[in-house]
């Protein structure tokens, strides 16, 4: 019973707990908004989106195909940070692993969690989003819902 209650416990002021594919409860951190950050051991990037929830990001081929560099990765005791956890980036490759997409107008669009999110430009460099791959793809842009801005 005590083993149980003190789970509970850890879940509710736990500030990072790891999990594939699921939301884990924790503050939303607006103010870390498009930083990237890694924890002080293993290998996983993470970044903070604008809701203020780590996504991590599913490994380093995808970390290049959406960022500039890995210039700026905030390394920190992540389980130390009050911050709720993301189902991530990269897990489901439901648009063949393809993050920055845009149709035939000038909307960058940024792909999560089967959305379309569209990007302004000055999120795009905030979040150091890597300009040169941007794919141009009209039949995703028309066929996938669109979500709110990413901003």
């Amino acid at each position: 019973m005590k083993f149980i209650l003190a789970c509970l416990l850890s879940l509710l002021f736990s500030t990072v707990a790891f999990a594939d594919n699921i939301m884990i409860p924790g503050q939303q951190r607006t103010d870390l908004a498009g930083m990237r950050i890694q924890g002080l051991t293993g290998d996983t990037v993470y970044m903070v989106d604008p809701e203020g929830v780590l996504q991590p990001i599913s490994n380093p081929i995808i970390f290049q195909r959406i960022f500039r560099n890995w210039d700026g990765i905030f390394r920190t005791d992540i389980r130390g940070m009050a911050i709720g956890f993301g189902p991530g980036i990269g897990l489901g490759g439901e648009y063949g692993e393809q993050y920055l997409i845009k149709g035939h107008t000038a909307t960058i669009y940024f792909v999560i969690g089967g959305t379309l999110r569209p990007i302004t430009e000055a999120a795009f460099n905030k979040f150091n989003f890597n300009w040169n791959n941007v794919i141009t793809n009209q039949r995703y842009v028309d066929s996938f819902p669109k979500g709110a801005l990413w901003h």
